[in-house]
Formats: structure tokens, sequence, C-alpha cells
């Protein structure tokens, strides 16, 4: 695959069908295909487990009609983790999300500074994420010992963004 994730900002009315199609692939259609093979694997091997869709808080907080295609697609994620749980729950394996705001990737390096700066200042650790910091939290999510109880759910990582 060329892509993990995408969020190609462009001007609304210059964005095309597509663009659309291409994005929503990438984001969902992407994550719907592996994790339902990842799930099937494990309802039929009998093992347990954990599936953790790596989604955004743009799919609850738009940056703008620039990020469109991005949005939806992070929205649609945030329902799939509800129906991933729902479809593995009776197997043991349990779904959940993690909705970064802004993290420190070659996805984001393309902002201009001004609009990261005015981004970076309506949060309250005003700072983009590590990836790591990111992935602490999906280990989190995969352990019986700190997430037993999570399912369906989605856990924001945002530094306090958007508080004050």
């Amino acid at each position: 695959a060329d892509f993990i994730a995408m969020s190609p900002d462009l001007d609304f009315q210059e964005q095309t069908p597509d663009l659309w199609r291409k994005t929503l692939d990438v984001n969902l259609v992407g994550s719907f295909v592996s994790s339902r093979e990842i799930g099937n694997r494990m309802k039929e091997t009998g093992t347990p487990g954990y599936i953790v869709i790596v989604t955004s808080i743009n799919g609850r907080i738009t940056f703008g009609p620039y990020s469109a295609p991005y949005n939806a697609s992070k929205a649609g994620q945030e329902s799939l983790v509800k129906d991933l749980a729902i479809e593995y729950s009776p197997y043991g394996i349990r779904a959940n999300g993690v909705a970064p705001a802004w993290v420190n990737t070659k996805m984001n390096a393309t902002v201009p500074p001004e609009d990261m700066a005015r981004e970076m200042a309506k949060s309250l650790i005003p700072r983009q994420a590590e990836p790591v910091e990111v992935a602490r939290v999906v280990v989190a999510l995969s352990s019986d010992e700190l997430a037993s109880y999570h399912n369906g759910e989605i856990i924001d990582i945002k530094g306090g963004y958007g508080i004050k």
C-alpha cells in the first residue's frame, strides 16, 4: 500500500469525487478490510484479542472544509469501531479506537507554521503529540490489565485541545 492514512488538504471547490474515493479507500475501507481480516482469523482460531483503529478527532471536530474527505473518513472509522465491537464481542475480541489531535508525523509536516501555531494555541499542552504517545494508548487498549472493560469506545489523545 502507498498510504496508511491520507489527508488531502485542498480547497473544497477543488476536491473531486476521485479524491474523496481515494481518501475513503485508504482511511476507511482499509480499516474495514484489515480489521475484518484479523477479526475473522481470531474468531476462527478461538483467539481472543483486540482491534484498535487509529482515527482522529477530525471524526468529530472539523478543521475546515479543506479537509472534508479526511474528516468524513475519520467519522466513518468511529462508527466502524462500534460495529466491530458488536460483531466480534461474542468471540472475546474487543474493538476500540484512539482519536489523536495533532501528531508529529510526515502528514502534518506540511502544515504552514502560522497555521500550526494557531492550532497549538488551542491546546493545554501546546505541542503535537509524538507517535509513541499514541502508541502507548494503543498498547493500553490492548491490555486486559488496563482496559478489560473498554469495548466500542474511542479514546481521545489531544493534550487538552479545544478546552480553552
